[in-house]
């Protein structure tokens, strides 16, 4: 492992919530995809075609084809609860064209392609569930990990527009959801959940739990829907119109929704597009947020993450980031990002808040 060579574009200090931050700018130039941490506090970072780092400390270990990596464009990186680390690889455009998977359990490398039962050798996402089965989201399906050889679960032609995301419920069933809908497996057989069983659009973006112990997912066609464990209800958020779609340049043409459930068991849902926006649910209904001189701001959120102290971060397409810590909304942008379109926001368990740009990494250490 070299020393970290930290390219420090920005350092600057400032205050959320009282608190003051420390902001450093890392792997300069990078396009940052995902961000997680492992066991022994390592921060892993997946880029778009510059492979694989480990930041530990003052520390990075960078991995690529000439020590591990069977390719350098990466979708994603996933720690199990073994610290194994688990690396999906894959282009962008239709076909996402990658070459499967690359795990490291720290001694060695070992690859599963299509040849080892993956319905596609572009890996979007990767899932654990509590009896230690691994599970990964590909470009052709949804694929569970048996002894050493994958099953595809549900198989599409193929998966453009969403990348597959997964939890477990209270009963053990493994719940998985992208564009054809919404599934749950227990065990045995998979269930599918679409229009016919209450929901507006069966395509699946994202999902969230709050304390009540409802599930809530964002949906295409500004629609978001709650699950109670017994029936799906669906509700539409905001509004779409020609003019919108004009002005947005057709970039939100499927008028996507996101959701996010934070600590205080606040429902926050994002409408892209001119006709939507950042909503909060309150009292049965979502408000929409609306603050002077950022119009279009919260219409271009695609990122949200909790810090430990409780403060909301909300990444945008090319608007910069910002936080809210549940009075005041405080904004950041470049220079003091690497760049304004954030692609993943992530905390790790010292609080360390990071954030993933398509020019750079940035850490937030709050003080």
């Amino acid at each position: 492992m070299k020393k970290l060579v930290l390219l420090l574009v920005s350092l600057m200090f400032c205050s959320l919530n009282g608190n003051s931050q420390k902001w450093s700018n890392l792997l300069d130039g990078k396009c940052i995809l995902s961000i997680t941490e492992d066991k022994n506090g390592s921060i892993w970072v997946a880029t778009f075609e510059d492979g694989l780092y480990q930041i530990t400390g003052d520390n990075i270990k960078e991995y690529n084809r000439k020590n591990g990596l069977s390719f350098p464009n990466l979708k994603t990186v996933f720690i199990d609860s073994k610290n194994m680390v688990w690396v999906g690889t894959g282009k962008t455009g239709i076909t996402a064209d990658g070459n499967g998977i690359c795990l490291f359990d720290r001694t060695q490398w070992k690859y599963y392609t299509k040849k080892d039962g993956l319905a596609s050798d572009a890996v979007f996402s990767f899932f654990e569930d509590s009896k230690g089965r691994m599970w990964c989201g590909t470009a052709n399906g949804i694929c569970l990990l048996a002894g050493d050889k994958w099953q595809v679960m549900d198989e599409i032609k193929i998966a453009r527009f969403t990348a597959p995301a997964f939890f477990e419920d209270k009963n053990g069933d493994v719940w998985f959801m992208y564009e054809r809908g919404i599934f749950k497996y227990n065990g045995k057989e998979v269930t599918q959940f679409d229009e016919t069983s209450g929901l507006g659009a069966k395509a699946a973006l994202s999902w969230s739990k709050d304390k009540e112990g409802n599930y809530w997912f964002g949906h295409f066609m500004r629609n978001y829907s709650r699950y109670d464990g017994k029936k799906f209800e669906t509700w539409d958020v905001g509004t779409f119109s020609v003019i919108s779609f004009i002005g947005d340049q057709g970039k939100y043409t499927h008028a996507p929704v996101f959701v996010f459930v934070d600590s205080k068991n606040n429902l926050w849902i994002e409408a892209m597009g001119s006709g939507g926006g950042l909503y909060l649910y309150k009292e049965g209904k979502p408000e929409k947020i609306m603050e002077k001189e950022k119009l279009t701001y919260f219409h271009q959120i695609q990122t949200i993450c909790e810090d430990k102290s409780g403060n909301v971060w909300f990444g945008t397409v090319d608007q910069g980031a910002c936080s809210f810590d549940g009075a005041s909304w405080t904004y950041y942008e470049r220079p003091q990002l690497p760049h304004n379109l954030v692609s993943k926001i992530f905390t790790d368990s010292k609080n360390n808040v990071w954030i993933g740009t398509l020019k750079g990494l940035v850490k937030v250490e709050m003080k």
